[in-house]
């Protein structure tokens, strides 16, 4: 994806903590990570090439 560009996935928790281990990298260590709640927001940022988590299921919005 060229730099500076949003992707916005919808999905559920499964695929979070699935693209949170593949950004991670391979052979990198298991994030100990409480689940995703529903309807909660996640977000990677772009750290030099690679991303980065910056949020984890969060539900601010919700309040």
């Amino acid at each position: 994806m060229p730099p500076g560009r949003r992707v916005l996935l919808v999905a559920r928790d499964a695929i979070a903590v699935a693209l949170r281990l593949v950004f991670a990298g391979l052979g990198a260590a298991l994030p100990d990570l409480p689940p995703a709640p529903n309807a909660s927001v996640s977000r990677w940022d772009d750290d030099r090439g690679r991303s980065r988590p910056a949020r984890w299921g969060d539900t601010a919005h919700l309040r």
